[in-house]
């Protein structure tokens, strides 16, 4: 499957492996974030003074990091304390239909959220 609806989505999330949220939360995720630093190469490659990397191939390991990462982990559904596990296909499939700009809140409160491209002024 290589798009899974919301109906899938959501029976993942009443079906999927119970995971505590102690247990994502304090062990699992930081010890998988640990792993993918250690097997990307990106443990201390952080400058404090400054934090946001130019340089593309870096970001471009972190990025796969992050990806690696969400396929080997899944998301915790806080409410039911299940895993949604997702595919490589299924997140790329997703990613690629978002909408350019969602409109959110009402009233004095509404506002726009656009998406950025890489590289965007702001």
């Amino acid at each position: 499957m290589s798009d899974p609806t919301m109906e899938e989505i959501l029976r993942r999330s009443m079906e999927g492996p119970i995971f505590p949220k102690d247990d994502w939360n304090k062990k699992l995720i930081p010890k998988k974030v640990n792993e993918k630093l250690e097997e990307y190469g990106l443990k201390g490659v952080c400058d404090p003074e400054n934090p946001i990397p130019t340089d593309d191939g870096l970001a471009d390991k972190f990025w796969a990091a992050g990806v690696d990462l969400a396929v080997d982990v899944g998301i915790q559904c806080v409410d039911t304390g299940r895993v949604i596990n997702l595919s490589r296909e299924e997140i790329f499939s997703r990613l690629q239909g978002l909408p350019r700009e969602i409109h959110m809140g009402s009233g004095f409160d509404r506002f726009v959220m656009r998406k950025r491209d890489v590289e965007d002024d702001a």
